[in-house]
């Protein structure tokens, strides 16, 4: 049997390619494609596979252990098909824990090489591929920014997500890291399969032989970005702390706000980065220096939908800041919201 590991990136259509695997996971077996539920050893059962890439990170031989059952049990409970698919866009993500003596991000490369080395040696045994979808760095980096805002109490503004030590934004070292242990690592452009005739999702079932009718089952998209302004509410809100839930609630309310509230704030067009800084960001990342990339199918200079200025929302002007007027309108939509604002 071979092992497809789809790892990512963020921000690719990956929740909705997942959603859309779990929900036609029996049709799916009987074509040759196994998608199994986490339910096989414990583990919820989400749409991706999270508790996967988890497992491996902690270097725990009993952690470890649990992975490997999950793909025997996979195997030897659904029985032998022709691909045995994991999906889940933390691979991407990753680094194997360090010590508490450990400069924080000293030796972030060579974690990252001990976590992909771990997954290479569970997978040894078959043969697996590793498929990764790129999007365009800037487009992929202001993406990731809002979700992590919106997710979390991070609170560093985008110049500094966007700093050269950030590991997820260095594409060609992370994917000559793959090709290091895997001998079989496909490249995809992002752009290129949301311009496809059915869409990223569409271009992810085509390439597994599976029917494009499929996708008909998930609505596209399923996680929706917040304005900048209510980004930036957001993670103004998260210098104050709190849990994971009390977080998830704010956001929520501004997601409410957002589809709810006609405020003509939510009809101004602003980038989180300049035209400038796209650019300056994209010639950043040498595309070039990876030979997965000059191999793949894809024409990989950065032109025709990687140029930077092929959108409009390319050209929207950086985002100004949030107006004090435009705060209280925010934080007057909700209790929670005004609560936390004062």
């Amino acid at each position: 049997m071979k092992i497809i590991l789809h790892v990512g990136t963020h921000k690719t259509a990956t929740t909705s390619l997942q959603t859309t695997l779990k929900r036609n996971r029996d049709a799916m077996r009987r074509l040759g494609v196994l998608y199994p539920s986490g339910r096989l050893i414990g583990a919820p059962d989400m749409a991706g596979h999270h508790f996967f890439p988890a497992l491996i990170v902690t270097g725990d031989e009993n952690d470890l252990a649990k992975a490997r059952m999950f793909v025997d049990r996979a195997i030897s409970e659904h029985g032998q098909r022709d691909v045995l698919l994991i999906s889940c866009e933390g691979f991407h993500r990753y680094v194997m824990p360090t010590g508490v003596d450990c400069a924080a991000n000293a030796d972030q490369w060579q974690r990252r090489e001990a976590f992909i080395r771990r997954t290479a040696a569970l997978c040894e045994s078959h043969e697996t591929e590793i498929w990764i979808s790129l999007r365009r760095i800037d487009s992929f980096a202001i993406s990731m920014y809002q979700e992590r805002i919106k997710k979390t109490n991070y609170t560093y503004n985008i110049e500094k997500f966007v700093d050269q030590s950030n590991i997820l934004l260095q594409y060609a070292s992370n994917i000559e890291l793959w090709s290091k242990y895997f001998d079989r690592v496909r490249v995809f452009r992002f752009e290129d399969d949301a311009q496809s005739e059915h869409g990223a999702v569409g271009a992810y079932l085509e390439r597994l032989g599976l029917p494009v009718s499929f996708r008909e089952s998930v609505p596209d998209p399923l996680n929706v970005s917040l304005h900048p302004h209510l980004v930036e509410f957001k993670r103004q809100l998260n210098s104050l702390g709190g849990d994971r839930q009390q977080s998830k609630r704010i956001a929520n309310a501004l997601m409410n706000f957002q589809s709810s509230s006609a405020d003509s704030m939510l009809a101004e067009r602003h980038s989180l980065l300049s035209v400038d800084e796209r650019r300056a960001l994209c010639a950043r990342v040498d595309l070039q220096g990876s030979s997965v990339l000059r191999d793949s199918a894809a024409a990989w200079p950065l032109s025709g939908v990687w140029e930077v200025g092929q959108s409009s929302s390319d050209l929207w002007p950086k985002y100004p800041g949030l107006p004090d007027a435009y705060r209280k309108r925010i934080a007057d939509h909700a209790p929670l919201l005004s609560g936390l604002a004062q």
